[in-house]
């Protein structure tokens, strides 16, 4: 098995000068838990992942009724204003670490339990 059976065709990604929301609504919708962030130029600078968006660690439980709380609040408080604004790339991972797909997958696995990424672009 190769790294391309693992991988998803459809990537969705979010610009770098998206907001914290807006990534999170774009995660929630596509039940994701990590994208790519792209530049003007649509090319790959980091990841997003819910972990990064709310400050966690990794190791801790997934908590969708986060994302769902970033991404839906509709008059957030002043205090939280200024941080579901913020610019998704202030909370990217980097650099963006690319796995080939013809790469063994066996190795794959080995790469993300490292730590190093919770995706790969």
């Amino acid at each position: 098995m190769i790294a391309s059976d693992l991988m998803t065709t459809r990537v969705v990604t979010i610009a770098a000068d998206a907001s914290v929301q807006t990534a999170a609504r774009l995660m929630r919708e596509n039940g994701i838990g990590a994208a790519p962030l792209v530049d003007a130029t649509g090319a790959p600078i980091g990841m997003v992942s819910d972990g990064g968006l709310l400050g966690r660690r990794p190791e801790e439980s997934h908590r969708a009724w986060w994302l769902q709380t970033l991404a839906e609040a509709a008059a957030p408080s002043k205090e939280t204003e200024a941080a579901y604004q913020r610019p998704v790339r202030e909370v990217m991972s980097w650099p963006s670490i690319f796995v080939a797909p013809t790469r063994p997958s066996r190795r794959s696995p080995r790469f993300c339990r490292s730590g190093a990424s919770s995706g790969s672009p």
